[in-house]
């Protein structure tokens, strides 16, 4: 084979695999349109395909939650979650959470003196409260801390923008 036909075939390979791409790009286009089409129509079920796939495991991210606490009497209403836990445990009493060596994401729940490296981290007076959680696990991190410590408390997940419940 000389060089001239050598490439000759290459160019021909090329072009067959372009062509192969550009087809399947269709069939992919074509399938994507049906599941746009899908969605806004249910099935024999009556489900509709964005349901279907969460059924199967796929979800997204839920509307934004927030929590309303009261503790001992006292409300706690803040826009974010993070910022409620923050407050119910200054309210509460850093040191004495920090002495029952509760654990948020694997990290101390309370950290006395240099902010901990990585972020997710509140301050609260001389101590970091460790905040990178979703609101779910807030609550119930804040419900054991008042279970622990007998304080009368009601910690609700509420949508964010929602009027406070208590």
């Amino acid at each position: 084979m000389n060089l001239d036909s050598e490439v000759k075939r290459a160019i021909a390979d090329s072009l067959a695999a372009i062509d192969l791409v550009s087809e399947l790009l269709g069939e992919q286009r074509r399938i994507l349109e049906k599941m746009l089409q899908d969605e806004k129509q249910p099935n024999e079920a009556g489900v509709t395909t964005v349901s279907a796939l969460r059924y199967h495991g796929y979800h997204g991210k839920g509307p934004p939650t927030t929590l309303s606490i009261e503790i001992n009497g006292r409300s706690i209403a803040e826009s974010q979650a993070a910022t409620g836990l923050v407050k119910a445990i200054e309210f509460i009493g850093p040191d004495r959470v920090r002495g029952m060596g509760f654990k948020l994401g694997g990290r101390e729940l309370v950290v006395s003196g240099v902010k901990p490296h990585g972020r997710g981290y509140h301050r609260c007076g001389d101590h970091w409260i460790a905040t990178h959680s979703s609101t779910a696990e807030k609550r119930s991190l804040l419900e054991s801390v008042c279970r622990r410590l007998a304080l009368k408390a009601s910690i609700q997940q509420v949508p964010r923008y929602a009027p406070s419940v208590i």
